[in-house]
């Protein structure tokens, strides 16, 4: 006769093997939830992915037993049968929605991650777009609305363009009529990131301030008039066809011009003949 199995014995390791791995799940909700690292949400993934293996092959195990141990008692076999299935359904599902979950989760942290590294390349495209943006945004159906679609004019960091820069700066926050707060977030997002003069800034209380303490490096005329000299000495030589000397011209007027609207003469300086005798002797 064939020994008779103990079905107390296969419930109990069954509904302990289930157990843990319903803990396992619940683990892995929280986890996934506070949005843990990748790393350890794979670790307790394998612990899940484990444990679900061998709940399988003890699943086939119980059932292999039952019928080859001919229980005599088929309404107790039923009972194994249909709670063995039962449960092994509900595992399943979960651990199924557990492993679409965890996929996801690897596919939106691999997605954060090569985002926050955007090549200098992009950055000057962006600024580019944005400033053609600007020039070209039509405002006569509402100016108020078609306003606020525009991004805020951003600085370079350069004192070529301080000037420019702080007059378009000021003009669009009175357009847009802005309130002291949202000025200095918007002057806060126009600095270059991570620079010496944005952490020089970053803890001032108004605009105005902020400008303050960028004017007395950025504004000194004396700096853009060496600027503007440096500009001039280190360009390469200029070949003297119409074209070159056009380009060449046009380049170093256009710094000039800035100079001249933003109140630093460069015509009306002492350093004007320097200046003049510097252009030309670039030219081959």
């Amino acid at each position: 006769m064939l020994p008779k199995i103990d079905v107390s014995l296969l419930t109990a390791k069954w509904d302990n093997m289930v157990n843990s791995l319903y803990e396992l799940f619940e683990e892995f909700q929280v986890l996934s939830s506070v949005e843990a690292e990748v790393s350890t949400l794979d670790n307790v993934y394998k612990q899940i992915e484990t444990k679900y293996r061998l709940m399988k092959q003890q699943q086939e195990v119980i059932i292999d037993k039952i019928l080859e141990g001919k229980v005599s008692d088929s309404e107790e076999a039923e009972k194994i049968l249909e709670c063995n299935k039962k449960i092994g359904t509900q595992v399943k599902t979960h651990y199924l929605n557990c492993t679409k979950s965890f996929a996801e989760y690897q596919k939106k942290c691999s997605l954060n991650k090569s985002s926050e590294h955007k090549s200098d390349s992009i950055e000057a495209m962006t600024f580019a777009v944005t400033k053609m943006a600007e020039a070209l945004t039509s405002t006569k159906t509402d100016k108020t609305s078609s306003l606020e679609k525009l991004s805020d004019p951003v600085w370079d960091g350069k004192r070529k363009l301080y000037l420019t820069w702080k007059h378009e700066f000021k003009y669009w926050m009175e357009k847009c009529k802005q309130d002291k707060e949202e000025q200095l977030q918007s002057f806060r997002k126009a600095l270059p990131k991570y620079s010496f003069w944005a952490d020089q800034v970053k803890y001032c209380k108004s605009v105005e301030k902020a400008f303050e303490i960028l004017d007395k490096e950025f504004a000194d005329k004396r700096k853009l008039m060496d600027d503007l000299l440096n500009e001039i000495t280190f360009h390469k030589p200029v070949k003297s066809d119409s074209a070159s000397f056009s380009r060449y011209a046009t380049q170093i007027m256009g710094f000039a011009n800035d100079m001249e609207e933003n109140g630093c003469s460069v015509a009306d300086s002492n350093e004007s003949p320097f200046i003049m005798s510097q252009l030309l002797s670039k030219l081959e």
